[in-house]
């Protein structure tokens, strides 16, 4: 399942739907939701609601961060490889146009 094209993969749809169904079940228990206000010392229950969306956005955005760190450092990897093996290209095909070719039979004369 792939949303909106390319955008969004399944393992971050799957994020977000856990911290929207997450979001929404302490919504739905006032009880948990004032327990967790007079805990935290707030005074309007509901602004728990915000506090956790503000948590959850902040530790997607710390996890997307881990997430391009680790692809950026592999792409360099990459391009590092690539380099090298395009540098070895280049000498091979270099060797084949400098090796000489001996008569015109195509048979090559042993060394001596």
């Amino acid at each position: 399942m792939n949303w909106f094209g390319a955008g969004l993969t399944e393992e971050y749809s799957f994020l977000w739907i856990g911290c929207s169904l997450a979001l929404l079940l302490v919504a739905t228990k006032r009880d948990v939701l004032d327990v967790t206000a007079h805990w935290l010392g707030v005074y309007y229950p509901p602004i728990v609601l915000l506090l956790i969306l503000i948590v959850m956005v902040f530790a997607a955005s710390l996890w997307f961060s881990v997430i391009v760190s680790g692809q950026r450092r592999q792409i360099e990897r990459l391009i590092e490889e690539t380099a090298i093996l395009t540098a070895e290209m280049r000498e091979l095909r270099q060797m084949q146009r400098d090796k000489p070719t001996s008569g015109t039979t195509g048979k090559q004369t042993p060394e001596v």
